[in-house]
């Protein structure tokens, strides 16, 4: 499904290959623009570059998952950023970016997002939206950033696979307005800017207060798969001042998760359990 329509802000960037300021590689097909955003940001291209893909045939999400690119469906895209933060802190724009993305959905479908933690977007507890941030680091210099961003925008039910038309969805489908790729793009930089702004002048504990007015997994059942194989059953407690989420078990001990598969309890979903 073609999302782009009567859209001046994408046939803008189409015909120019710049926007607000900053070089859009528009692509029919890559493989990932991830990848090859940290190939052109290695070779010198400048911050704030976007590339925008129509189809991807090796997306990816986090945790080695894949990220299913219908053509002309969703907004496939990575900005390439060069943030002034110490390296430390480079996590912390994981949950960053998707605060900005899910602001963005709100402002254009003018619906309510939700985020599961650390940053995949939901509406209606199903996924719309996933972000993977990938660092390269090289002594000296500041760190660079690939900071890929899907939305589903008009993909239809029948073109997720099977395995995800449960827990996936598109904003089509659940406002049933077509949303431009322009728009939405327009957006999400504008937001992405701006938070990453705040990060860089000190700002994450205002950045992780509005994450947690968002937060989809606060006080529900959930099972987190740790990197190493081991299986925790417990309760969100939301995330830390640091940003990690917090798992408590039934045995009251709190786990601190930076990174792993989480699963939200389908008994409690769309609701909070005692």
């Amino acid at each position: 499904m073609d999302t782009t329509g009567a859209d001046p802000i994408w046939q803008q960037i189409q015909q120019t290959g710049r926007f607000a300021g900053r070089r859009v590689h528009c692509f029919e097909t890559v493989e990932s623009t991830n990848s090859l955003a940290l190939e052109m940001g290695q070779a010198g291209a400048e911050t704030g570059t976007v590339l925008v893909a129509e189809t991807q045939t090796k997306g990816r999400g986090r945790l080695g998952k894949s990220w299913e690119s219908p053509k002309g469906a969703g907004l496939y895209c990575t900005v390439l950023l060069r943030p002034a933060i110490s390296v430390e802190h480079l996590a912390r724009i994981t949950l960053t970016a998707g605060l900005a993305t899910a602001l963005a959905i709100d402002e254009v479908s003018g619906l309510a997002s939700q985020i599961k933690w650390p940053n995949d977007v939901l509406i209606h507890g199903q996924k719309v939206a996933g972000i993977l941030a990938e660092c390269h680091l090289s002594g000296g210099e500041e760190p660079l950033i690939a900071l890929g961003v899907g939305v589903n925008l008009g993909t239809s039910f029948d073109q997720f696979p099977q395995e995800l038309q449960s827990r996936a969805t598109s904003l089509k489908i659940v406002s049933g307005k077509g949303i431009g790729k322009g728009a939405m793009l327009s957006s999400l930089l504008s937001w992405i800017d701006l938070m990453i702004s705040r990060l860089e002048g000190g700002d994450f504990a205002g950045i992780l207060g509005e994450w947690r007015t968002k937060d989809a997994t606060i006080q529900k059942k959930l099972t987190w798969l740790t990197t190493d194989g081991r299986t925790v059953n417990g309760v969100s407690l939301g995330p830390d001042q640091d940003g990690l989420l917090v798992i408590r078990d039934s045995a009251g001990h709190n786990h601190h998760v930076l990174s792993g598969d989480l699963t939200l309890d389908p008994n409690t979903l769309n609701g909070y359990f005692p």
